[in-house]
């Protein structure tokens, strides 16, 4: 029924039958399609993928969000109207083209062309939208909302695309922490300034769709995505099971899935959702896993975005991944502030721009899912994830006491972290969480 729009969507991002061939293998090799919601969670990023590619050929208004995502926004814009596609490209592209396809490079490679030369420490996140927009395989948006709450590198890529295309940038900005409240929490000047920077969008917002972006709007889509995340969390908890039932490689897709707050999400994740738990709570009645049982169990900040053959090497080191960083703790902490704008806003700054609230996320959550060890990524390019790695491992070791790997990675493009250099870093490590469980 499909079959159209996907041969349209696919000859825009001039997928030839070679390509198809080689996604069917990787997806077969990668992915756990002995899962039948494992391959619905597949074809939600897939319809996805197809409906941001055609948006404007059907006649859609079109909004691009940024990665990290702007929470409360976004899974009000994602539910707003039939009439309006609003999206995280990014995520999108490096799930399907990279994960699935394996046929990344080419849409990195036309961003690195002239404006983001490769070597500079530029995101690859935003060359893959920039890349697309610039080869035609996306159309251009009718607004950019960049979030420059944990991302100073977004707000002047969307420029660039301001200036070719003359597409309205409605900046959202927030200031850094300075400590002053422990987390989840945070200052109160920080929310008040945000806030303003929300009301501001959604002006916009409404300006260029005619769409009203208002509390009926956010506390509509925060509601369905809720849903979803409980779904998300029902999984994550299975997943304290020894052994594991379930990969991170499949469980780090569905994590990017649901916090990209993609519209397919709503209409088939807990269909999708529903089918997997039933499935993983049958696995671990019989007792199968991943790995054997009583194999070290690992924390890692998020897995390869872009390519699960770089997961991979963690399990193929023995290592199970028992959790990723998505934490219990800043989800169900009872918000402080009434007014609608100041609550998204407390939402957003709960998640990012603070090393000691990452740091603290982390440490709860290896609480939470008892793993023997922590692997952090350090992103160089990325001012959030280049930040709190050192503090994170400080704050794990001397209050948990159990080893963390803090390592210089780039989990979105692995042409510069390759995945050997990834495995010569792994193996040892590994090697000392059998030791200490051993000893």
């Amino acid at each position: 029924s499909e079959s159209t729009r996907i041969a349209k969507a696919f000859e825009r991002w001039d997928i030839s039958s070679e390509d198809i061939a080689r996604a069917e293998a990787r997806i077969c090799r990668y992915f756990d399609i002995k899962l039948i919601g494992m391959r619905k969670f597949l074809g939600i990023w897939l319809r996805e993928f197809v409906d941001m590619t055609l948006a404007k050929d059907e006649g859609k208004k079109v909004i691009y969000l940024s990665f990290p995502p702007l929470g409360p926004l976004a899974s009000g814009l994602a539910d707003m109207a039939d009439d309006v596609y609003c999206g995280i490209p990014e995520t999108i592209i490096l799930s399907v083209m990279g994960q699935m396809f394996g046929k990344l490079e080419p849409t990195i490679g036309e961003a690195e062309k002239f404006w983001l030369p490769p070597g500079q420490a530029n995101c690859e996140l935003l060359a893959a939208r920039l890349g697309a927009i610039l080869s035609g395989s996306i159309p251009a948006p009718t607004l950019l909302l960049p979030n420059g709450v944990t991302c100073d590198q977004v707000g002047k890529v969307d420029e660039i695309v301001n200036e070719l295309y003359s597409v309205p940038v409605a900046h959202v900005d927030s200031g850094f922490s300075v400590e002053s409240t422990p987390p989840p929490h945070t200052e109160e000047g920080r929310v008040k300034y945000l806030a303003m920077e929300l009301q501001r969008v959604a002006a916009s917002v409404k300006a260029l769709t005619g769409r009203e972006l208002d509390e009926k709007t956010l506390a509509a889509g925060r509601a369905k995505f809720q849903a979803l995340r409980q779904i998300y969390y029902e999984i994550q908890d299975l997943l304290r099971a020894d052994p594991v039932p379930m990969s991170t490689k499949d469980f780090g897709i569905i994590g990017v899935l649901i916090s990209s707050y993609v519209k397919q999400a709503i209409l088939r994740g807990a269909d999708a959702g529903s089918t997997l738990v039933a499935e993983l709570k049958q696995r671990v009645m019989k007792g199968e896993g991943v790995l054997p049982k009583g194999a070290p169990r690992v924390l890692i900040v998020f897995p390869h975005m872009g390519d699960p053959a770089i997961t991979e090497v963690i399990e193929d080191t023995g290592l199970v991944i028992a959790a990723s960083s998505r934490s219990l703790s800043a989800d169900k902490a009872p918000l402080q502030y009434e007014g609608t704008w100041e609550r998204a806003a407390e939402l957003i700054l709960r998640r990012g721009g603070s090393v000691m609230a990452m740091a603290t996320q982390m440490r709860d959550l290896a609480v939470e899912y008892q793993v023997d060890g922590v692997i952090v990524n350090t992103i160089s390019q990325c001012r959030v994830y280049n930040l709190h790695p050192i503090k994170t491992k400080q704050v794990i070791e001397a209050e948990l006491g159990i080893p963390v790997l803090a390592l210089e990675h780039d989990p979105y493009d692995s042409r510069e972290y390759t995945l050997e250099h990834f495995r010569s870093r792994v193996e040892p490590f590994a090697e000392v969480l059998r030791s200490r469980l051993a000893a």
